[in-house]
């Protein structure tokens, strides 16, 4: 299948920005990372990047879409519902980071960044209720 827009699943510190990074180092897409970050709420249409990714995948692009909020069954079912009320042919793909609590708390606390507590936080509540697809395409956590 010669998908359009690739949406990506994973942990906070599974490494999804990196992922984009290599995507993006291939060329020909764009990419949308932490996507719903600064909406007025967690919905999908919400999200400020939203205009842009139905203007790209309209004009052909090919789109890569992340968002911690994947992790969740129904915010991916969301995300899916809304780009094809506005793009009906997309063809699109999801992407799994596996379920490593473990190797995320460690690259996370590799980061030391400033916001590893509340990156924690997010991860124990998340890796609870993150579900990933028998069919899916799943990649490893990046050590």
């Amino acid at each position: 299948m010669d998908e359009n827009l690739i949406l990506v699943a994973g942990l906070p510190g599974s490494e999804k920005t990196t992922y984009l990074s290599e995507m993006l180092r291939g060329g020909g897409l764009l990419v949308f990372d932490d996507f719903k970050k600064g909406g007025k709420d967690l919905r999908f249409r919400s999200s400020p990047k939203f205009c842009a990714l139905v203007g790209a995948l309209c004009a052909g692009v090919k789109c890569i879409v992340a968002d911690i909020h994947f992790c969740k069954d129904e915010s991916r079912q969301e995300a899916e519902d809304e780009i094809r009320k506005e793009v009906p042919d997309v063809r699109l793909c999801w992407r799994f980071f596996e379920n490593d609590a473990a190797a995320c708390e460690a690259n996370i606390r590799a980061r030391n960044r400033d916001c590893v507590q509340s990156e924690l936080e997010y991860l124990a509540q998340y890796s609870r209720q993150y579900r990933i697809p028998h069919d899916a395409v799943i990649f490893s956590v990046w050590k």
